[in-house]
């Protein structure tokens, strides 16, 4: 568990019916890329290309890792908080190939994070495309976190961090640089060429990552910080995810089910 990387068992999903048109810039772009006409289609069966793990995130309250860090929170942050409580929700998903079809050259996974409940912001989230500037597929991604949800691309990585005992998060982990006690790093592999994110309304999430020629090799993590009300326990989050993928006609996508996830908060 002190490693971080203490994944809680998965939900393996399968698609919930057949494939629907589905407008995609960005696929349709990468598959405008391949010379051959016969391949940019890929398999041509309503079946989906690939089934999905999704772990249950996880929610931990920064100032708690902030405690297990050994770090003083800075007294003026945390007066700026107000009434609200900085949370990191740590997502993760993987795909599974499935049948014996062949596999798309081009293909998407789009995850959406929406809570209800409860009064909630999102603050930041990661991998974005700016990460995906600086970092190739398959390196390992720092980004540092602020007291306040604030997550960036550090300037340095940090040549000296030792990992913060008794954080759990899915796919991910977390450290303090010995240098800097403002904030601290998070570090996952980066699995994926190209990710598109962004903030929702009430404490909402989404990511869309794509690939081509490339299998999603393990879980993608995906991090999302996030102010509640004080005295929150827990928190109730839908997963909404899909596939999607280049096709003769256009992309097409594969819905799955709705996942409910009920989560309590590991606060102070």
């Amino acid at each position: 568990m002190t490693d971080g990387l203490d994944a809680r068992p998965e939900r393996r999903l399968s698609a919930a019916g057949g494939p629907t048109p589905v407008e995609d810039d960005t696929i349709q772009s990468l598959a405008e890329e391949i010379e051959e006409d016969e391949e940019r289609g890929g398999s041509e069966s309503d079946a989906a290309p690939f089934d999905l793990g999704i772990p249950e995130p996880r929610a931990i309250d920064l100032r708690k890792v902030w405690k297990l860090a050994g770090q003083k929170p800075d007294a003026q942050i945390l007066a700026a908080l107000g009434p609200n409580v900085p949370v990191l929700l740590s997502h993760s998903i993987t795909a599974f190939p499935v049948g014996a079809g062949k596999l798309p050259r081009v293909w998407g996974i789009r995850y959406g994070s929406q809570l209800f409940g409860i009064d909630a912001r999102t603050v930041s989230v990661q991998p974005t495309t700016e990460l995906l500037n600086v970092l190739t597929v398959g390196a390992e991604a720092e980004l540092a976190v602020g007291l306040g949800g604030e997550l960036s691309v550090p300037d340095a990585i940090g040549a000296a961090i030792e990992t913060v005992p008794g954080v759990a998060l899915n796919d991910a982990r977390i450290a303090a640089s010995l240098e800097e006690s403002a904030k601290l790093r998070i570090r996952f592999t980066l699995s994926v060429p190209k990710v598109i994110a962004g903030t929702e309304a009430r404490g909402g999430a989404r990511w869309q990552l794509y690939a081509q020629d490339r299998r999603l090799d393990g879980h993608q993590a995906m991090l999302q910080t996030l102010l509640v009300p004080r005295g929150t326990q827990r928190i109730r989050t839908e997963i909404v995810a899909s596939v999607a993928a280049a096709g003769w006609f256009g992309p097409r996508e594969w819905r799955f089910e709705t996942e409910t996830f009920d989560l309590a908060l590991d606060g102070l």
